[in-house]
C-alpha cells in the first residue's frame, strides 16, 4: 500500500522530533511512504515546500491541495504535525479497526506522552469534562476529536472531499486555527471517529507526542489519566 505523508513543520525548535519521525517512516516494511514536508525552514534530503514565518497557524491547511490531487495515486493519506511518532503498527491497527466499520464512521488515533514510564493521555482528560460515549458494545466515540493529525483511506478522503469542507480556506472553529487544520475531517467533513473497546487493539492506536510538554501542566499532573484508567 502507498501512503502520501504530509508533515507541517514550523521553525527549528522541534527538528529533533521531525527527524525522529522521519527515521520511523524508514522502518516501514508493509507500506511505501512518499513524504512532503511543509515547513518554514529547509529540511535537506526531503521534498520540502517552504513558507515564510508569517504563515503561522495556517500551515496545517497547506497540504490539502496536494492530498486532493493525489487522491487517486495512493491508498492512505496521512497529515501529521512534526512531533507525533506514528509507527507501522499504528497504521496496521487503524486498518484492522476500519475493516469492521463503514462510513461515516472511521477509526482514530489518540495522543499520549511518556512521563515516569507511564502513557499519559493528552486529548482525553477528565479535567475538561466528559471524555467518551458508548456507540455500541464494540465501539465508543470521544468528545474531543483533536489528535494533531489525520489518517484517511482513499474512501474516507473522498467522503471528506464530497462534503465540500476539505478544500477550504484556513479557519477556526470549534478549535483554534492550528488545531482545526488537523481536525476538519472529524468535526467539519462529517466523519465520525470511533475507537474499539478491545484493550489490545485500542492500545495500538496510541501515538506518542514526542516532547514531554502537556503532561507537565497542572491539568495533566493532577488529572491526567492512563488508558487503563479510561477504560
Amino acid at each position: 500500500m502507498k501512503i502520501k505523508v504530509c508533515i507541517a513543520n514550523y521553525g527549528d525548535s522541534q527538528l529533533w522530533c521531525l527527524h525522529r519521525m522521519l527515521e520511523e517512516f524508514k522502518t516501514y516494511k508493509k507500506y511505501e511512504v512518499d513524504i512532503t514536508i511543509y515547513s518554514t525552514v529547509d529540511i535537506p534530503n526531503y521534498r520540502c515546500i517552504l513558507f515564510d514565518n508569517s504563515i503561522g497557524g495556517q500551515l496545517p491547511f497547506m497540504p490539502r491541495k496536494e492530498i486532493y490531487h493525489a487522491r487517486d495515486r495512493y491508498d492512505l493519506f496521512l497529515y501529521n504535525e512534526n512531533d507525533h511518532l506514528i509507527t507501522e503498527d499504528n497504521i496496521d491497527a487503524y486498518l484492522e479497526v476500519n475493516k469492521n466499520i463503514q462510513l461515516p464512521y472511521c477509526p482514530g488515533f489518540y495522543r499520549y506522552e511518556l512521563k515516569d514510564d507511564k502513557k499519559i493521555l493528552l486529548d482525553w482528560n477528565p479535567y475538561f469534562g466528559q471524555i467518551k460515549s458508548s456507540e455500541n458494545k464494540h465501539m465508543f466515540t470521544v468528545h474531543n476529536v483533536h489528535q494533531g493529525c489525520y489518517l484517511l483511506t482513499k474512501e474516507q478522503l473522498s467522503y471528506c472531499i464530497d462534503s465540500r469542507q476539505f478544500l477550504v480556506p484556513p479557519h477556526e472553529g470549534p478549535y483554534g486555527i492550528l488545531e482545526q487544520g488537523a481536525s476538519d475531517p472529524y468535526n467539519n467533513c462529517g466523519l465520525n471517529k470511533v475507537f474499539p473497546k478491545d484493550m489490545n487493539l485500542l492500545s495500538r492506536l496510541g501515538i506518542q507526542h514526542l516532547p514531554v510538554k502537556y503532561s507537565l501542566k497542572y491539568e495533566w499532573l493532577h488529572h491526567g489519566i492512563t488508558l487503563t484508567q479510561l477504560i
